[in-house]
């Protein structure tokens, strides 16, 4: 049996192994940024629905009070051309 032969073909074995572990723990952490980016990506459209359902209550009852002036107005509108006042 050739030992140097057998010692060479190991050696290309392990330097091939180790290669492939440098490029599989690439991968991991290239996929776990690409996952912390997401997480961060959701948190932000999170904070943004937030911000919107805020918005969109203050929006609500700014016409609810907008609404009740306007019904009021037309009230009085409506009352005085009533009262034969122009």
């Amino acid at each position: 049996m050739d030992y140097d032969w057998k010692i060479k073909q190991l050696e290309e074995e392990a330097r091939h192994e180790k290669a492939m572990r440098e490029l599989q723990s690439n991968r991991l952490d290239t996929h776990d940024r690409s996952i912390a980016a997401i997480q961060i990506i959701l948190e932000r459209t999170e904070k943004n629905i937030e911000a919107t359902d805020k918005n969109i209550a203050s929006l609500t009852a700014s016409q609810e009070v907008t609404q009740k002036m306007l019904q009021d107005l037309i009230a009085l509108l409506t009352k005085a051309n009533i009262n034969g006042k122009p």
